[in-house]
């Protein structure tokens, strides 16, 4: 029973959470300030909406208050669930209203008469009206005065004016009847009351009509002939109005009576708590499953988790969350860990089922059971805590005993929610912390990897399904056992394809076919479909849905909206997000993209790498749950996918069709007819009147879309519908539609060559894609909706000039790509703009441009080859910007392939840019930077010709954040500037490769001398790692940077040919002598070289960092050490030492040719070294040698040295080490 109740719980909110989500939408749509109550203040509704909105409001308050008593209480439910019914009638009423309203809009700007004709009553007749008479109703067609101070019967009618001397006059709303008004209320009054029999009377109807169908035609056009010209006019439709007025009067006088229905009810329920309060111990529900047996299919998981726990040495407890959606084995798997051999030998093992109560006590009492009897195994005393409910004295106790555990402990927390919130964590991680032992582990099941990450130490074990041939071995071991039942083997197959690799459906699904092992029962299963078998039996079903029902109710429209397209489709995050603002269930994009990350979180979601219209980031629906979205969503989603299509409901909103299993190609290529098919589509006319969403997706010829067209424009009614998505996989035939009167349009998703006519009506359209070919409009530019938000234009070979876009002030996202004849294009200020494989658009203007550039945030131009001028790129001057706003908040930055377009200011625009890739750009070098803090400049055959690295090219006070900065492949580059690299404050690892070009002296001279003399100079404050390969550097150059870095760590020179010697300042040099030191052959010393060489290619390593290098590597370079050969060892923090192919070096270190042959091959290093690797050196005596005989060696490799003869190694003190 604990399971119903949960279950009925949970359904019981969401009736109520899907009230309450319906009155929000409704008192949204009639705000005072709205276009639609004014329009209803004109048309002579406003008082009808306004008794139906307080209604609403009433009924908001009760609904709030019930909270969950509707459980048990079968009269409260029902009531309930007819509220909701009116709630959706009531909003369906709205929204017509709303569309009456546009098209009124559409079809005043299509007629737009200079005068207004004789007869009839234009914007002129109601100012003159409003003059004549200053009270006159604020709610009729005529006045709009919006005085507060008038009856309330003139609600009920429309005001008539006078004209030509007749008398004014006053229409009924309800009856329609005509009356002489001569401003008063009395004659309306007395009317009122002999229409009080018709209004009762819609009390006592039992089914309100369909205002769908009237709300089409709910305008007539008249033509009328005044002064000789024939003039029109629109004038709302009287019926319709009295249509509306039924309408709404019925679902108020509806919503009144089960008002107090629902209070009385409540009543019953307050003085008998009782029952409908639930004790929340009975409610927790176990949902994995509790079968042992063997696991299939998760060695990897398995071996990852092992690794995990053998590298946990540390004295903090390691945390592994094993995350992944109900049934798919986490358990299982935790099982499988917890009973490994080397587990149960080195652990102490505690398993505790915490499920979705955390009841801290109990946790923390089974925890300590389990602990006080390992400590007292083997003794007869044993400590209970059986009974004991005082949380605080539980920890102590646990503390107590867990410090005496004689081994480390295995902690499984299995199944985890989000209930237990930090402070109940932290408690119990302090009291398990008193371990004296090293390496504890704790694994956490759980469903929501936010819940995974927040109590994690070390990254989440993620479960997937289950592979093909893992599922089958696993389903074929619980469905047959140790039968072989040849004969069920294939349907077999069919079944385990349907429970998309979920270890616990399988079992599910199971126990359910060998109730009944003859293969008729089998096959019954599979023909009305596996999940609607298992949706009434527990289990994987129970699992789901308690998930479900954890979403708030704006997340469960989102998940189920996702359900209605095909198993595995991928959503890219911008379109989804607008399908479900289209939609309502979100009411912006920040708020979709956290409706994102929470679906992501609760697995109901997976992101893909997979590649979709140039995106990366896209998701797709796991496909247990989109089976699970499906059975649930059947009252306001439904899909037609094949003939074997369930029974749609009236109350669908929305609603796919999926042909892909209808319709194939013969040997021709040709898609071939079904019949059947189509005829099952049009029987579903009547289903779908209330339609807010149509998708057609699959492959299909014109014929068949001619039958679809059918469908959707005479057929379905175009009031409500929000999203419209055609998606042909097929053909390339360009098919035409007609969008006309389809105002309520926001989403317009074309994935196919179509030609659309009508778009003068899309006046609501919002977001605009048009891909794989579209010729949406022809090759004549489209009627823009002054609402569009997004464009994207894809494969549109017939367009040659786009309009002029600067006119749609909400435009925020445009994309164009692959549009070959389009050569200009005018722009407003966006926030995101993609101009991709554009070959002949040469200009790109607009006349916004300083709007433009505070808006915009992301900029791609791609494989625009003969585009020249684009607004931003022009000087900060010519735009009249300052430098330091320019581009200030635009996050991604990406120019590719586009030769011929100048950027003349330097890049990054701002240091909080997110992305950048610039490549194969005029004047540039390529460039890519991320916020992981890396940075890239130039690449290996770039052929940029910069010579000079400065603030024109780099904006270097931009780049203070950044931690790894690299200068590749740039082989005209002479120098960098140092006032730039003093500005890299963050910056730990300096990459500079392939840059061939000498760093000469006439360039240090002009460049590199700015700050030598400077004694504020700071190049590095952070700088930790210096690497040089392949370059021309010269030694003066790199060390002025060396002599101003503070603590550097690692110095790696390759290749280095403009470097030819080696010293180690003394701290009785100074700056000044790199610049001054003549190049003089030494005399005197017998450890210096013959001769020096010239300053500008002497590498001198300042006093500062003897102490702080730790990693030193040079290879490949022709350089001596010049100096006293035992300094080398005052590198006292120096550990790893390499010297690869450097022969001449390896010789100016070590003694050679002494007179005392113990000394030859000498070479004293630091007594820190741990590793010293050389290779190449000619040497035939070598005695690495260390102060004192102390060393820390570890490893010595020496390889290479053809000519050694001799090697004398003093060995490590410490612990034995590796010799190659």
């Amino acid at each position: 029973m604990a399971q119903i109740d949960l279950m009925e719980v949970a359904e019981a909110t969401a009736v109520e959470s899907a009230i309450l989500w319906q009155v929000q939408t409704i008192l949204e749509a009639l705000l005072p300030i709205g276009e639609l109550d004014a329009w209803l203040q004109r048309v002579g509704l406003a008082g009808a909406i306004g008794a139906l909105k307080y209604e609403v409001e009433r009924m908001e308050t009760v609904i709030n208050s019930v909270r969950g008593r509707a459980v048990g209480n079968k009269p409260l439910a029902r009531s309930l669930a007819r509220v909701k019914e009116l709630m959706y009638d009531a909003d369906d009423v709205v929204d017509e209203l709303d569309y009456c309203r546009l098209q009124h809009q559409v079809e005043r700007a299509m007629l737009a008469p200079a005068t207004e004709p004789e007869g009839m009553v234009g914007d002129g007749d109601r100012n003159r009206a409003e003059q004549a008479d200053p009270s006159a109703n604020s709610t009729g067609t005529l006045s709009n005065s919006g005085r507060n101070n008038r009856s309330e019967v003139r609600d009920y009618f429309q005001i008539i004016p006078s004209v030509n001397g007749e008398p004014a006059k006053a229409k009924c709303n309800c009856c329609g009847r005509e009356l002489t008004w001569g401003h008063g209320t009395s004659a309306l009054n007395k009317h009122l009351k002999s229409c009080n029999k018709k209004r009762s009377a819609i009390e006592e109807t039992p089914n309100r009509p369909s205002v769908g169908d009237s709300v089409q035609n709910g305008a007539t056009i008249s033509t009328y002939d005044s002064e000789g010209r024939k003039k029109k006019r629109i004038e709302y439709n009287v019926a319709a109005t009295t249509h509306f007025l039924k309408s709404i009067q019925e679902i108020v006088l509806e919503l009144r009576s089960i008002r107090h229905d629902v209070i009385e009810y409540l009543k019953d329920s307050i003085a008998r708590p009782d029952l409908y309060l639930i004790n929340n111990s009975d409610t927790r529900v176990r949902t994995s499953s509790s079968r042992p047996g063997k696991v299939y299919g998760r060695d990897v998981e398995e071996d990852k988790i092992i690794r995990a726990i053998k590298a946990a040495k540390s004295d903090n407890i390691t945390v592994l969350p094993i995350v992944g959606i109900p049934g798919v084995g986490k358990t299982a798997l935790a099982k499988l860990v917890y009973n490994a051999p080397r587990v149960e030998r080195k652990f102490e093992r505690i398993w505790v089922w915490v499920s979705n109560i955390f009841d801290e006590v109990r946790v923390t009492r089974e925890i300590l059971d389990v602990v006080a009897l390992a400590n007292h195994e083997g003794s007869r005393k044993r400590e209970s805590y059986e009974g004991v409910s005082n949380y605080s004295k539980l920890l102590e106790a646990l503390k107590k005993h867990i410090a005496c555990l004689s081994k480390k402990f295995l902690l499984v927390l299995d199944d985890v929610y989000d209930c237990m919130d930090n402070s109940q964590w932290k408690d119990l991680i302090d009291a398990l912390g008193s371990s004296c032992r090293k390496g504890n582990v704790i694994i956490v099941t759980v469903r929501n990897l936010a819940v995974a990450k927040r109590l994690g130490t070390i990254e989440p074990v993620k479960l997937r399904a289950l592979e093909n041939d893992g599922f089958w071995l696993l389903f074929k071991a619980c469905a047959f056992g140790d039968n072989q039942c040849k004969e069920h083997l294939d349907i077999g197959h069919q079944i385990a394809t349907k429970l998309n690799g979920n270890p616990l459906a399988a079992e599910n699904a199971a126990d359910m076919l060998r109730e009944q092992p003859g293969l008729h029962h089998w096959k019954s299963i599979m023909k009305n479909g596996v999940w609607e078998s298992l949706q009434f039996r527990g289990g994987i079903m129970t699992a789901l849905k308690i998930s479900y029902y954890q979403l708030p109710y704006n997340l469960q429209q989102c998940l189920l909206f996702c359900s209605i397209f095909p198993n595995g489709y991928l959503f890219h995050v911008d379109n989804l997000v607008h399908m479900w603002i289209s939609s309502g269930f979100v009411k912006s994009v920040e708020a979709g993209q956290d409706y994102l990350n929470a679906l992501v979180n609760s697995g109901f979601l997976i992101i893909t790498d997979f590649i979709i219209l140039g995106h990366k980031k896209c998701y797709v629906m796991c496909g247990v749950m989109h089976e699970f979205a499906r059975l649930v969503s059947r009252a306001e989603f439904a899909t037609m996918d094949g003939l074997e299509c369930k029974e749609v409901l009236p109350t669908v909103h929305h609603f796919s069709i999926l042909i892909d299993s209808m319709y194939h190609k013969d040997e021709r290529g040709f898609i071939l007819r079904n019949g059947k098919f189509e005829e099952k589509l049009m029987s579903m006319i009547s289903s779908v009147r209330r339609l807010r969403t149509l998708i057609l997706i699959g492959h299909y010829d014109s014929l068949f879309f001619q039958s679809f067209h059918i469908f959707m424009c005479s057929l379905v009614n175009c009031t409500h519908l929000r999203y419209l998505k055609l998606e042909n996989n097929g053909s390339s035939e360009a098919l035409l539609i007609s969008l006309s009167n389809f105002y309520h349009l926001e989403v317009l998703d074309v994935g196919q060559p179509l030609i659309v006519d009508g778009t003068s009506d899309l006046v609501s359209m919002r977001n605009l894609i048009l891909t794989k070919g579209a010729e949406a409009f022809g090759a004549c530019s489209p009627t823009w909706s002054a609402c569009l938000q997004k464009i994207h234009l894809e494969d549109c070979e017939g367009w040659e000039i786009l309009p002029s876009l600067e006119s749609l002030s909400s435009l925020t996202k445009l994309k164009l790509r692959n549009m070959p004849e389009v050569a200009e294009l005018s722009i407003p200020s966006l926030e995101e703009l993609v101009l991709i494989d554009m070959p002949k658009l040469e200009s790109c203007s607009s006349s916004l441009v300083r709007d433009l550039n505070c808006s915009l945030r992301v900029l791609e131009i791609r494989r625009c080859c003969v585009l020249k001028a684009f607004p931003l790129f022009q000087s900060c001057e010519k735009c009249e910007i300052e430098q330091h706003s320019w581009l200030l908040h635009v996050s991604e930055l990406t120019i590719k392939d586009s030769p011929y377009l100048i950027v003349s200011n330097p890049l990054p625009p701002s240091s909080s840019l997110c992305k950048l890739s610039i490549t194969k750009v005029s004047a540039l070098p390529e460039m890519e930077g991320s916020s992981n803090g890396e940075y890239r400049i130039g690449s290996y055959g770039d052929p940029s010709t910069i010579d000079f690295l400065d603030d024109k090219i780099l904006s270097f006070h931009n780049l203070r954040t950044i931690t790894r900065l690299q200068i590749v492949g740039c082989n005209n580059l002479l120098s960098i500037s140092l006032e730039g690299l003093k500005q890299l404050v963050c910056l730990k690892r300096l990459e500079i490769w392939s840059c061939q070009t000498n760093f000469s002296s006439d360039v240090s001279s002009t460049h590199t001398h700015e700050y030598m003399t400077s004694t504020n100079f700071d190049a590095g404050p952070s700088l930790e790692c210096l690497s040089i390969k392949d370059c021309g550097i010269i030694g003066q150059w790199l060390s002025v940077i060396l002599q101003n870095v503070r603590a550097l760590e690692t110095l790696d020179l390759v290749r280095c040919e403009q470097i030819t010697g080696l010293l180690i300042q003394g701290k009785e040099n100074t700056l000044s002598n790199l610049t001054s030191a003549p190049c003089v052959s030494s005399q005197g010393n017998p450890d210096r070289a013959s001769a020096r060489p010239c300053p500008n290619k002497l590498l001198r390593i300042p006093s500062n960092l003897i102490p702080s290098i730790k990693t030193m590597s040079i290879a490949f370079c022709k350089l001596k050490f010049l100096g006293n050969k035992e300094c080398f060892c005052g590198f006292n923090s120096l550990k790893e030492l390499r010297i690869f192919e450097c022969p001449e070096l390896i010789s100016s270190l070590v003694r050679e040719d002494e007179i005392d042959d113990q000394a030859n091959g000498r070479w004293l290093l630091p007594c820190s070294l741990g590793i010293l690797d050389i290779h190449g050196a000619s040497l035939e005596t070598l005695q690495p040698c260390f102060p004192g005989d102390l060393t820390r060696l570890k490893v010595l490799d020496v390889s290479g040295n053809d000519a050694l003869k001799s090697l004398l190694v003093i060995h490590s003190r410490q612990r034995p080490w590796k010799f190659s």
